[in-house]
């Protein structure tokens, strides 16, 4: 029997890790057979597409399940030299294989303990000592004292209190929500943001409560008394882990949201508001639980862990 091919060019490169499909709308998906690794990426590569009932002796990328199993897709632009034996339509199109949820733990798991390192590493750790330069030059200059006499306004606080309680929920309503509503469309990318998001969180507050730990600042009294801006109580635990310097609140929001912003980067919009979200929790804590200083240094350490796990393996799996 005389085989029928459509000859297909790919029209973008492929991220490592992807698997080309390709077959007709009333047919199950045949592997594709060209590809060639060249650096960091698969390049698709002119090639023979073979009718479901021929064979495909050059098909090395494969898959044990069509894209019903698990593959999110991502549709491909082509060109046709030749037909198939009917007017089916033809589609090619590329995903990755969807994570079983064992392994998503585990990749949660066995990325957790690098993260939280490289957090520290390289240029990070410059980050780190950027949030402390400038939080020892806003106390010394009188601004963290002067910007809370400036901002003990009922009306602000009225607008900037549900920061708190916000910033204390939807780190873990979000990634919940994002679980549950990925499992029920089974969608697996889905699944894996809230995951990688979760870990944002988790490094987060981890970071956070370790510098509390040591810094045992105190926080703002509720009405105006003495300055106290300045009085740090350097050691172990001499102000526990949930109060003092940095906020815990901003770190983790803004660690959320430069995630958010790495793991979509076509996506800006849905990344300026995960940063405007951001912002409205480190100012609105500001404005009532902690100094400013706090808040500033929550955000740059907060980013620091949101690029980190933004470019760790989470986005080579989104």
């Amino acid at each position: 029997m005389a085989k029928n091919r459509a000859r297909l060019t790919v029209a973008r490169g492929l991220a490592a890790g992807e698997h080309l499909w390709a077959g007709k709308q009333d047919s199950g998906p045949q592997p594709l057979i060209p590809a060639q690794r060249r650096g960091r990426a698969w390049i698709g590569q002119p090639g023979i597409l073979e009718d479901r009932t021929g064979p495909t002796p050059n098909a090395v990328l494969e898959h044990p399940g069509p894209p019903a199993s698990g593959l999110e897709l991502a549709t491909f632009t082509f060109t046709l030299d030749g037909a198939w034996d009917s007017a089916a339509s033809i589609w090619c199109q590329a995903g990755k294989p969807a994570l079983p949820q064992n392994d998503r733990m585990k990749l949660f798991l066995s990325t957790l303990p690098r993260n939280v390192i490289e957090c520290y590493q390289g240029r990070m750790l410059i980050w780190h000592l950027t949030a402390m330069v400038l939080t020892l030059a806003l106390v010394v200059s009188g601004f963290d004292w002067q910007y809370f006499l400036h901002t003990r306004s009922p009306a602000l606080r009225s607008w900037l209190f549900p920061a708190v309680p916000i910033g204390g929920l939807l780190p873990i309503l979000l990634p919940l929500t994002l679980f549950v509503l990925g499992s029920v469309t089974r969608s697996a990318p889905t699944r894996l943001i809230a995951w990688a998001i979760g870990q944002a969180e988790v490094i987060g507050g981890i970071v956070a409560a370790g510098y509390k730990a040591i810094t045992g600042r105190a926080h703002p009294a509720h009405g105006i008394g003495t300055d106290l801006t300045h009085v740090f109580r350097f050691g172990l635990l001499r102000g526990g882990v949930f109060w003092g310097w940095p906020s815990s609140h901003t770190t983790i929001a803004f660690a959320m949201a430069v995630a958010v912003f790495k793991l979509f980067p076509k996506q800006k919009w849905l990344g300026y508001l995960a940063i405007s979200y951001a912002f409205y929790i480190g100012l609105g804590v500001s404005m009532t639980i902690h100094w400013f200083s706090d808040f500033v240094a929550g955000a740059v350490i907060g980013t620091v862990v949101g690029v980190v796990v933004g470019t760790s393996s989470w986005r080579s799996q989104t």
